[in-house]
């Protein structure tokens, strides 16, 4: 994690705000804190927003911390909240309980969490792949609230179970998209394809064993020149062919990893699940 640090801060003069995790809090994966929230513009929306969104695992609702909302709501003053949907009431509010955090595991409770919606801010586009932690009803709620077009899919998983996160699937970037085309379902694969492209994006398409390394789990860091950096981890930038990394350094100036292995192993996330950048 020092070294994500060192390299947003040092090499890519990022402003970087930290937040700690104990382990009387009971949220295990508050590292992955990409999961939870996402911020947009009032370029973006109109006004400085920030979106909540329902989690599936209870101990997960417990990374949305007093501490942490009261600096987003402080910068962020309009809410679209869907957490209601974890207790199956698919409505939105635009308030929050910072204090207050329901556990219940309810039978019609519904899910939609941050990484599995993967945004075009530009095109105002999300992209999600259905799971139990992406549910339709809650991805239509939030596809009216924000004003941005869902495009909706299923994925192929190699043990029979879909891809809970989209980000495994999907990285969009600025003029470009690195996609893992076959683990889209076929009956979906030339649909979201052709939405990506007309989009304006460049497809970098992935081979199978480039998912596993975590290639579209990646950050694209504005620059303070204007320019833009691209961060991954080790293993990701180790598993691209030479083709690839000439075209990403058509669209990024610079291209930066570090070794995030034990995150990946044991966490199942990489580089884009620990940064949530702010807009």
């Amino acid at each position: 994690m020092e070294a994500v640090h060192k390299i947003l801060t040092v090499d890519f003069r990022s402003e970087v705000y930290l937040f700690n995790h104990e382990a009387y809090e009971n949220c295990p994966d508050a590292v992955f804190v990409n999961d939870w929230f996402t911020t947009h513009s009032a370029e973006e929306m109109g006004e400085p927003t920030l979106v909540l969104y329902p989690m599936m695992a209870p101990n997960r609702r417990t990374e949305r911390r007093p501490w942490i909302l009261d600096f987003l709501l402080d910068n962020y003053p309009r809410v679209i909240n869907l957490t209601s949907c974890e207790q199956g009431v698919m409505e939105v509010t635009h308030n929050v309980d910072i204090h207050k955090v329901d556990m219940t595991v309810h039978p019609d409770g519904k899910y939609l969490e941050a990484g599995a919606v993967v945004l075009n801010r530009k095109s105002m586009t999300g992209y999600c792949a259905l799971s139990e932690r992406a549910h339709r009803e809650p991805a239509l709620l939030w596809e009216k609230a924000t004003g941005y077009e869902m495009v909706l899919f299923d994925t192929n998983d190699f043990d029979g179970h879909k891809l809970h996160h989209t980000t495994h699937v999907i990285f969009i970037g600025s003029g470009y998209a690195i996609v893992a085309a076959d683990l889209i379902a076929e009956g979906d694969r030339k649909r979201v394809l052709e939405k990506l492209e007309a989009d304006g994006l460049k497809l970098v398409l992935l081979h199978l064993d480039q998912v596993f390394n975590f290639v579209s789990h990646a950050a694209e860091i504005p620059l303070p020149d204007g320019k833009l950096g691209l961060l991954l981890s080790s293993t990701a930038y180790n598993s691209l062919t030479k083709e690839q990394i000439k075209l990403l350094k058509e669209y990024v100036a610079d291209i930066k990893h570090t070794d995030l292995h034990t995150l990946e192993v044991i966490g199942g996330g990489s580089v884009g699940a620990i940064i949530n950048q702010l807009f």
